[in-house]
């Protein structure tokens, strides 16, 4: 079992986070990469940024070296999401399904056919359960060639749709974000499209992604709606300021 946790800058607990995960698996290995530049600190290992999470990501899968399952997430667990309820869903996940070769799990979002870019459904890119190197290895591919192909032309609606997402009207829909940063909404629009272009290249491949609620799907709503709840929050207070 290997853990590996993207973070960025100086607020991340090493110690209390491990103490959590070393509950449910005694035996799990921890990485930790720190994408701001300069900011790891030992055992930390520090990320390039290059592109966000996404090169994080890959630059953890090349850091495991046993045969998983994998546990793969970015440091929003502790921030927009409802921690305790789903740190309790995913050890309770890993330890009952380990074992689904090309199947590939997280928070699986049904948002439409609307949009050929965006599939239906997608794995929210902040949380990924991968059960074995095999599985691990076609991960690493199709996350470089998503990464890679950055000049693949998108359609006028989909633009829309994200620029629209990113910069809401509305404290009751989009993005909860820095949307009056410039360089913060370019960096978020690129990785809406990224998240995106993976869970569609993975099924494009043979690769099956999944809701990590699979075997609790009454929870598993009931976290997603008081993430929405607490996003919403967050939304209100942030728009307040400005």
């Amino acid at each position: 079992m290997e853990i590996g946790i993207i973070t960025y800058g100086e607020e991340f607990d090493f110690e209390k986070i491990s103490k959590i995960f070393k509950k449910h698996f005694s035996n799990a290995k921890i990485l930790v990469i720190n994408n701001k530049k300069d900011y790891a600190k030992a055992p930390q290992i520090q990320g390039t940024n290059k592109d966000y999470e996404f090169s994080g990501y890959l630059e953890l899968s090349n850091c495991f070296s046993s045969s998983g399952p994998y546990l793969i997430f970015n440091d929003t667990l502790f921030t927009s999401h409802f921690t305790k309820g789903w740190i309790w869903l995913i050890c309770k996940f890993i330890l009952v399904n380990n074992n689904c070769k090309n199947y590939i799990y997280g928070d699986l979002r049904f948002d439409g056919t609307k949009y050929e870019e965006r599939p239906n459904p997608f794995l929210a890119s902040w949380l990924f359960v991968i059960p074995n190197y095999e599985t691990l290895k076609k991960f690493q591919f199709n996350l470089k060639y998503s990464l890679d192909n950055r000049l693949i032309s998108t359609s006028k609606g989909y633009e829309e749709f994200l620029n629209q997402w990113i910069s809401p009207k509305s404290k009751f829909s989009g993005w909860h974000g820095e949307s009056y940063c410039e360089l913060t909404k370019v960096r978020k629009k690129r990785s809406i499209i990224i998240e995106h272009r993976l869970s569609r290249v993975l099924k494009m491949n043979g690769i099956e992604i999944k809701s990590i609620g699979v075997n609790n799907p009454i929870f598993y709503q009931l976290l997603r709606i008081v993430d929405r709840v607490k996003t919403r929050f967050i939304a209100f207070k942030r728009k307040s300021l400005f």
